[in-house]
């Protein structure tokens, strides 16, 4: 595993996200912030050198529609790719259909469904 560059995306998040809520095992969840509103969660992970892994991601009820999670997404793909990545898989639950509209919009395809409740969904970079 590439620590470096799990680090590096983790300083991407930094700009959007003011603290890290916890690390288990290989993953890191951060919290979303606008200004100082938090606004969703992240959950990455590097699978390996050449995989990122979002097991979850959320955007508040509150602040849905106004294209934050899209923002993010964008920006952290973007960074993800300068560091050599060539893959993102994430997690949408089957009955979110706006959550998995943004991310075909932003070209993740189904992959699978590793739980009756959850399909995966990759991005070939």
């Amino acid at each position: 595993m590439v620590k470096a560059n799990i680090g590096a995306i983790g300083k991407f998040l930094g700009k959007v996200s003011k603290k890290i809520r916890s690390k288990q095992d290989n993953f890191i969840n951060y919290e979303i912030f606008l200004g100082t509103n938090k606004i969703g969660d992240i959950q990455i992970s590097e699978e390996s050198s050449t995989e990122v892994y979002i097991p979850w991601f959320e955007i508040n009820k509150n602040y849905r529609n106004n294209g934050y999670g899209t923002k993010v997404l964008k920006g952290l793909i973007s960074h993800i790719r300068k560091f050599g990545f060539k893959e993102i898989t994430l997690e949408v639950d089957v009955e979110d259909k706006l959550s998995r509209h943004v991310y075909e919009k932003l070209g993740f395809r189904y992959v699978g469904k590793p739980y009756d409740s959850l399909n995966n969904m990759k991005l070939k970079l």
